[in-house]
């Protein structure tokens, strides 16, 4: 059936979203014309005609709507006409014939002059935008928008705040697109203030805020923004998600999601990879499933509309993460396609599960290309497995290296107790990061070369801020060599000179130094009032220096502790109980203590 009026061909070429359908609708016009007016398209309505060179631009065919364009009669053509076939040329990146068609335009529009500055920006030409833009005879909102919106596409932040602080008028897209600027270079504050001195502010803007603050992780702020808005669309409910998402707040971010009236691939994404963050052994007494997350995660990842490969790499990676390796290859082997993540990935699954011949096997034999990630994955790989020599030749082999192999190879000969090769390699560096003093620092720690950690420590503190793991370090350090007062101080000086938060293993260090330094008292004091809840690790460093010190006193109380733990007591606690009680029975210490 053809159609003869002008609105239904209107509504069809207006939702037309695919080429062969502009096609068919085209090829519809021209039977109605033949058939209304002899074959004379001149006799056709113009506005049909110029709707059908912009529904070609639309669907990707800037050729087509130039077919339509030449058989307009000159006379018949006008400027609208003229700037949607401007328009698709711009559309579809054909910068050359945009420029021909409009040095020909008998005349330009205000339109036609922003369509030429936004095609020369698509295109990054900003000097010929900024041209345009300088040569328009009457510059409107929508041209300083457009010379905006150019710079900040090309990440010129400082070039366009100028353009910015000097606009005659702004306007909510003006204020916007600079907001969205300052928040995705991280620049909260700036974007803050263009939030606050903002006359109008629209969903897109308060989202773009929003997003600011979950970039930098501030999520009181951005559950303030969001609670304050009157409504909430995807983008906004789905940056809540990410910030929960990235803050470990599974509870949370499950709420939300259930919540969402829609979901994108993102927000499936965001809330898959939440539980393969938390999908390994040690979140396994979470309450969410006997396994971690990985139930949750393998029912969530069933039930995505839609995939894509992030999504089926996030799921391969939490098998990885929790060391079943079959689950990962067959997530593996079901993938629709695999980039070298995906085979980073299956290597690195197969070497922390010791299985050092499969992931050499993916590394020589299987990987289209070798990237950093996966020569570093599998120096790591030989390193952690103890087989330095192996790791080593790896380094060598490797045709350039960044900061992350240089700290894998020092890492492996420093705290496997290379400490020569170590020295030799850390001196080398053209580049010492923290993590290369953190590195070597706690190599001199665990293989009891105290004096060199020491002298380090203090060479360090004038270069880099030293981390948490450095005073844990240093805290061994004292520990073995009975630093009590080095240690005391060290443990102040991370609260008050580098505002470090103490974590249990800083205070099991702690206990560790004031029981081998005799300091019974004091260690079962800290013990006692430490924000943690003591285990094993703490009453039992206390037990071991209870036996070195011969005080059964002390020894008593630590004992009834460890005791009270007896489905979990070790070996070696029985072995350190026996012979401080044996210390009862020669008449140390008064009195004994009843075992069973």
């Amino acid at each position: 059936m053809i159609l003869h009026t002008q609105d239904e061909w209107l509504r069809r070429i207006e939702a037309c979203k695919s080429l062969s359908l502009a096609r068919a609708i085209e090829h519809g016009v021209r039977r109605a014309v033949a058939i209304k007016h002899g074959g004379d398209e001149s006799s056709s309505s113009i506005f049909i005609l110029n709707k059908l060179i912009e529904m070609f631009g639309k669907c990707g065919s800037p050729q087509l709507a130039r077919e339509v364009f030449d058989r307009l009669d000159t006379a018949m053509r006008d400027s609208f006409s003229w700037d949607f076939m401007l328009t698709a040329y711009s559309r579809n990146g054909q910068l050359e014939n945009a420029k021909l068609l409009f040095d020909s335009m008998p005349q330009r529009s205000l339109v036609s002059w922003n369509i030429m500055l936004s095609t020369y920006a698509q295109c990054g030409h900003l000097d010929s935008a900024k041209i345009i833009f300088d040569s328009t005879p009457i510059v409107s909102i929508v041209s300083w928008n457009a010379i905006l919106t150019a710079f900040i596409g090309h990440g010129l932040l400082l070039e366009a705040t100028q353009i910015f602080d000097s606009m005659p008028e702004k306007n909510l897209v003006s204020w916007t697109a600079m907001l969205a600027a300052y928040a995705q270079k991280g620049h909260i504050f700036s974007a803050k203030e263009i939030f606050d001195a903002m006359p109008l502010r629209d969903m897109i803007a308060e989202t773009a805020m929003l997003a600011a603050y979950a970039q930098n992780g501030n999520l009181e702020q951005s559950m303030r923004l969001f609670d304050g808005m009157p409504e909430h669309d995807l983008v906004s409910c789905t940056a809540i998600l990410v910030l929960y998402a990235q803050n470990g707040q599974i509870d949370q971010a499950n709420t939300m999601f259930d919540q969402m009236p829609q979901r994108n691939l993102v927000s499936w994404t965001a809330i898959l990879g939440l539980y393969a963050q938390f999908g390994n052994v040690d979140q396994a007494r979470n309450s969410y499933a006997q396994n971690g997350h990985t139930y949750d995660a393998e029912k969530l990842f069933q039930d995505m509309p839609e995939k894509n490969l992030v999504s089926w790499t996030t799921m391969l990676s939490l098998y990885a993460a929790s060391s079943q390796i079959d689950e990962a290859k067959s997530v593996f082997d079901r993938m629709p396609e695999w980039d070298l993540v995906c085979w980073n990935t299956l290597m690195l699954a197969y070497a922390q599960k010791g299985h050092l011949e499969h992931a050499a096997h993916i590394f020589d034999r299987v990987l289209p290309e070798r990237s950093m990630v996966s020569w570093t994955v599998m120096l790591a790989s030989f390193a952690q497995n103890g087989y330095i020599e192996e790791a080593e030749e790896i380094f060598y082999r490797m045709p350039e290296w960044d900061s992350v192999s240089w700290d894998a190879m020092l890492s492996a000969f420093a705290l496997n107790g290379h400490l020569g090769q170590a020295e030799k390699l850390f001196h080398s560096m053209p580049e010492q990061s923290s993590v290369s003093w953190t590195t070597m620092l706690a190599g001199y720690a665990q293989n009891t070369d105290n004096t060199a950690a020491f002298d380090l420590f203090d060479t360090m503190k004038a270069i880099h801020s030293p981390g948490a793991v450095c005073f844990a370090s240093i805290l061994i350090a004292c520990s073995h060599e009975g630093k009590v007062y080095t240690g005391k101080c060290s443990f102040v000086s991370m609260t008050m000179d580098y505002w470090i938060q103490p974590t249990k293993q800083h205070f099991s260090c702690m206990i560790d130094l004031l029981g081998r330094a005799g300091h019974l008292d004091h260690a079962q004091e800290l013990i006692l009032t430490m924000p943690f809840v003591p285990d094993m690790l703490e009453w039992t460093c206390l037990l071991a220096a209870c036996k070195s010190h011969n005080s059964l006193h002390h020894g008593a109380h630590a004992a009834e502790r460890v005791l009270s733990r007896v489905s979990t007591t070790t070996s070696a606690s029985y072995v350190l109980l026996r012979n401080l009680f044996s210390l009862s029975s020669g008449g140390k210490g008064g009195g004994s203590i009843k075992v069973f």
